[in-house]
């Protein structure tokens, strides 16, 4: 299998390398595709170990590394003049042994120091895979060129076509984690590691391999996340505001679309998925402060068009609301009951409620006198509150008031009964009545029902968790066996995997809450004496 060749290739490289994982992967990837890599970053972190190890995968590989500076000649990047070819044959032509022309793997360093005449010819090296020596077309056994800096190319100096054709982009830093960086710092020196011999690739495979890579199909959800991702960059650009790249040219999306082809094909597949899709990430953005929105856009978008599976959960919903109406129709029973409650009045200008307060012997006060609800409410024995009384026939609830004593603990306030409540109070050692209404109150009474039905309950639940947990095991039988190599993408981390499975995963929280409702809806009735 082409993809456990791949898993070992990359086990080889990672070799005694810290946090360096996912550069590699990537590296790997663009060179098998026959694409360049930049990388940003400071001295000191391993981009040239990169390169170097890079050229092991190839059967008898060259590699070729060079430090640019602004004094770089391309006699130094391409071979010196040939001087007998120069005296004898009047031809101006180049000594390209060990020089880059005959490299399959390059590594040029600070590559924005280049003179304009090797970044001319790096654009034919880059994009056609060819360089003309003399009157001579040759075709290069390049495979992948990693070029670094710690710098972004100035603006304005001619460099937008060089860059652009840097297809993957990445950001290296320091060792970040602490243990990681003290075992680094502690330990001998990185020995020069390298693919196994049965696992390097020959130049016929390699071919071989580039003339299967146009057979690979991108799917409908792959060319609408494209598409969305597309569309959002250029509304941007349009508005002239955003974090996102800029314009991005159909040549860098036909290169993006043959590497995410290339990710299907080392992974052993035919098609394109989603995971695939991630690669984007390190294609598009121009600065470090766009890979995070940009991050973010694909995300949305791979997770708006994931994977999908029609399932009818309507038939769940209706089964267990006929069943929770169903359990509530047979252990419910309402009735109507008649209750004495305190019957409350709203004076004119105030908002508060009242009570009216009635003599020892239940009749109207022959001046009305009306008691605050909130302060009766609050009369207890240990409240020792202050009451007010009000006489309605003068000027306002807010006049004349009447001040009550503090209560003593002794003092009988109010007396219930089981139809509902009236009020006796011990006011300035008079008593006093609330008038009281009678209401209609709708009471529910709850009943275990017979042994049967409970049967007949019991039985339909176990069969609708069933139902239920056997839809959650095929969904997931899916994601294992159909999606399972969403996880296995050697290029892309499996944490990933969520974006395009959300709708499934989404699925799985509803039926898991179809059964949290059947398990409530039994314990209901179970608790019923």
């Amino acid at each position: 299998m082409l993809k456990e060749r791949i898993n070992r290739i990359l086990h080889a490289l990672h070799q005694d390398l810290y946090e360096r994982e996912e550069v590699i992967q990537l590296s790997v990837l663009a060179t098998l595709a026959g694409e360049s890599v930049f990388l940003l970053g400071p001295p000191g972190v391993a981009k040239s170990l990169i390169a170097r190890r890079l050229k092991t995968m190839f059967a008898e590989g060259e590699a070729f590394e060079y430090l640019m500076n602004r004094f770089s000649t391309p006699d130094e990047i391409f071979g010196p003049i040939s001087i007998s070819k120069l005296k004898n044959e009047d031809a101006y032509e180049r000594l390209t042994q060990h020089y880059l022309p005959q490299a399959d793997v390059v590594f040029l360093d600070e590559i924005w120091k280049a003179g304009p005449s090797i970044q001319n010819t790096l654009l034919t090296v880059l994009n056609e895979k060819i360089y003309r020596n003399g009157h001579t077309l040759e075709k290069l056994p390049l495979k992948g060129l990693i070029a670094a800096s710690n710098e972004l190319p100035a603006e304005n100096e001619g460099l937008e076509a060089l860059w652009d054709r840097f297809l993957i982009r990445y950001l290296v830093d320091g060792i970040r984690d602490d243990a990681s960086f003290l075992q680094f710092i502690s330990g001998a020196e990185v020995p020069f590691v390298g693919v196994d011999q049965k696992d390097q690739i020959s130049p016929e495979e390699f071919q071989e391999w580039h003339a299967e890579l146009g057979k690979v199909t991108l799917p409908d959800e792959v060319l609408n996340v494209i598409q969305v991702v597309r569309k959002t960059i250029a509304r941007q650009v349009e508005k002239k505001k955003g974090k996102l790249p800029g314009y991005i040219s159909d040549r860098r999306w036909k290169k993006v679309v043959g590497l995410l082809k290339s990710s299907a094909f080392f992974n052993d597949r035919q098609q394109v998925d989603l995971m695939d899709c991630f690669l984007m990430a390190h294609c598009l953005w121009d600065t470090p402060d766009q890979i995070e929105p940009l991050r973010e856009e694909l995300a949305k978008a791979i997770k708006s068009h994931g994977y999908r599976r029609k399932y009818d959960l309507q038939v769940f919903e209706e089964a267990i609301a006929e069943l929770k109406r169903e359990v509530t129709e047979e252990t419910r029973h309402v009735k109507v009951v008649a209750k004495v409650v305190a019957k409350e009045y709203q004076l004119e200008g105030s908002k508060d409620g009242y009570y009216k307060l009635l003599d020892e012997d239940h009749n109207l006060l022959r001046e009305y006198v009306y008691l605050k609800k909130s302060d009766f409410e609050q009369i207890t024995p240990r409240a020792f509150r202050k009451v007010e009384l009000v006489n309605e026939h003068l000027d306002g609830p807010n006049n004349n008031t009447v001040k009550g004593k503090r209560l003593d603990d002794n003092d009988s306030l109010l007396l219930y009964t089981e139809r509902g409540y009236y009020a006796l109070i011990n006011f300035n050692e008079t008593q006093f009545h609330l008038e009281t209404e009678t209401k209609q109150e709708r009471q529910t009474e709850t009943r275990r029902p017979h042994k049967a039905i409970l049967s007949t309950w019991n039985q339909h639940i176990a069969d609708l968790h069933a139902q239920v947990e056997a839809t959650i095991n095929e969904i997931k039988g899916y994601q294992r066996e159909t999606l399972g190599h969403l996880r296995t993408n050697p290029f892309v981390p499996p944490a990933l995997a969520k974006y395009p499975e959300d709708h499934l995963n989404q699925l799985i929280k509803q039926l898991h809450q179809y059964e949290m409702q059947l398990t409530e809806i039994k314990e209901g009735y179970e608790a019923l004496r």
